[in-house]
């Protein structure tokens, strides 16, 4: 080897690796002239090399290379400082630090092409702290793992949000890793114009766990506040009543009682009664559910029973005018709901009308469903009215007139029943409220059993249902407590009848009712209480809410039946 020529290259070298270090501070225009020389040069060495070894060569070969390291440096250079690329990769890194610090937890979801399903590509940390799932054990999940299988309409609701291509906000329970529960409001946004082909969805998930239990203690504190509010309004009715009901109990137990009177005022104390038992049910259904008994109800019928008491209720300057399809139309209800539904919109309507006029009720069937109508000739309402009227406790009566809870209540009854409830009015043309419930086939026709077990610790109760038991052909053996009635049935007692109430001194019901499943496992029971949150888990078993009527304990009976299996 030439040695000089060696010696050249290196001296030749050293200035233009100086120029390498310095090429990112040129314009990219001498980078590509640097490219065009070392392809020039490289032509030069392929000649160099068919001529032969010697200086030329490495003359040649110590020009190219520089010239070639030079280059890439100018296109290394020229990529790192492209125009924008630097502040995108501050923007990335401050998107990501600023959803790593969110509260919220953020998952991003893609649909390929390629795969099948939705699948997580991405979670923040507030993500794991919610759900319980770490970051990598998330990726490539799909979100359904937040969900039982016993929770497949909130899996479709989540996987209907992250397919559509509309912003959607919801709110589902879901599973954390650890298997308990945490409310969870969803914000879905579908993500624009993916590059790659993949349809990407952002979802925002927030613990609303808490902002749930503030809400239910703001609503008791609510309904005890009202609590006050109502005590006027339902003195003032209660009152009334107790008048009513005393002074006709006076009066029929002196001369009156054998006068011609005497019906009428057993017939003004039935119907106090029944205004109590309205009252008190509305009270108590709107602080909490009710035990409802729900069966077949034939709508008309129930309309056109009650239509004398409605006549009463609304006074005879108001025409009553109740219309029922000659069919019966059968509904699952509990019937003192249904009644209750239909006194609370007579009165609201009687209120509406203070100089008369005119209450239709109609009760029509359609394919799947029975539609009550309930209109007045009265005032009417304005909008700002009309759209508050099923608020609970709202009212524009008087603080002795009213106690804002008549169409509260009636709209959680029609909803418990599965309907829902419209209402049309404008000022002078009046108020008609729509009603539709879900149709459900005519109920089948059922014996009655004889000897019956009656276990009431109040005499007065125990003598009203004793009667009305007997009233059905019931030969009724009476229990003063609980204990009374174990030893009854612990004597070898044969009854195909258990009407017990749930709370009594010696034994509860539920207790009594266990004790007679297992030694007569057909015997049919009915449970009765003044408490409706206190119904005992007792198979084939209905639960009556006191006060009731004497139809509803005999439909109670009828409604009873043996376990089954």
């Amino acid at each position: 080897m030439n040695l000089s020529a060696l010696a050249l290259v290196l001296v030749g070298l050293s200035p233009l690796v100086l120029l390498c270090a310095r090429a990112g501070r040129w314009p990219p225009a001498i980078g590509r002239a640097y490219r065009g020389a070392a392809a020039a040069a490289a032509v030069c060495v392929l000649a160099a090399a068919w001529a032969g070894p010697g200086l030329p060569y490495l003359a040649v070969t110590g020009a190219v290379v520089p010239l070639a390291l030079v280059g890439a440096a100018f296109d290394r250079t020229a990529r790192e400082r492209r125009p924008g690329a630097e502040p995108h990769r501050d923007r990335l890194r401050l998107l990501d630090a600023a959803l790593g610090a969110s509260r919220d937890g953020v998952l991003v979801t893609a649909t390929r092409p390629t795969a099948v399903g939705l699948q997580i590509v991405y979670a923040n940390p507030a993500f794991e702290g919610l759900t319980g799932y770490g970051i990598e054990e998330a990726l490539g999940q799909s979100p359904s793992m937040l969900y039982t299988e016993d929770c497949e309409a909130d899996r479709e609701t989540v996987r209907a949000a992250l397919r559509s291509d509309a912003p959607g906000r919801f709110e589902v329970p879901a599973r954390r890793k650890d298997g308990t529960q945490v409310c969870v409001e969803w914000d879905v946004v579908p993500v624009p114009g993916p590059p790659d082909g993949c349809e990407y969805r952002v979802a925002v998930l927030r613990d609303t766990t808490e902002r749930r239990r503030l809400e239910e203690q703001l609503r008791n504190a609510a309904k005890l506040e009202a609590v006050g509010r109502l005590a006027a309004g339902v003195a003032h009715d209660f009152n009334n009543l107790l008048t009513v009901i005393g002074g006709s109990a006076a009066l029929l137990d002196g001369p009156a009682g054998q006068g011609p009177n005497a019906p009428r005022l057993v017939g003004e104390v039935r119907f106090a009664a029944e205004r109590g038992r309205w009252l008190v049910r509305q009270l108590l259904t709107f602080a909490r559910p009710q035990a409802a008994v729900r069966e077949p109800l034939d709508l008309g019928r129930v309309a056109s029973d009650l239509a004398p008491i409605l006549a009463r209720v609304v006074g005879p300057a108001i025409e009553t005018d109740v219309r029922a399809p000659a069919e019966p139309v059968f509904v699952l209800a509990d019937r003192g709901e249904l009644e209750q539904v239909l006194l609370n919109l007579a009165t609201n309507a009687r209120d509406a009308m203070p100089e008369g006029g005119r209450l239709a009720l109609q009760v029509r069937a359609g394919a799947d469903g029975v539609r009550l109508t309930v209109a007045d000739t009265g005032a009417g309402m304005p909008p700002e009215v009309r759209a508050h009227i099923f608020e609970p406790f709202f009212t524009t009566k008087g603080p002795d007139a009213g106690t804002g809870l008549g169409l509260a209540t009636v709209k959680q009854v029609v909803e418990r029943c599965g309907g829902r409830i419209a209402v049309a009015s404008a000022p002078g043309r009046g108020t008609a409220f729509d009603i539709d419930l879900p149709r459900c086939p005519a109920p089948a026709p059922g014996g009655t059993a004889r000897p019956a077990l009656l276990a009431e610790d109040e005499p007065g109760v125990r003598t009203l249902a004793r009667v009305i038991l007997q009233g059905q052909g019931y030969n009724v053996t009476e229990a003063a407590d609980g204990a009374a009635a174990l030893k009854l049935l612990e004597a070898g007692g044969a009854f195909d009848l258990l009407v017990t109430d749930v709370r009594m001194p010696g034994a509860d019901g539920g207790k009594v009712a266990a004790r007679a499943r297992e030694l007569l496992p057909a015997v049919r029971v009915v449970f009765m209480s003044g408490f409706t949150d206190t119904e005992p888990a007792v198979p084939g078993s209905v639960f009556l809410p006191k006060p009731f009527p004497p139809a509803a304990l005999a439909r109670a009976t009828e409604q009873a039946h043996p376990p089954r299996g």
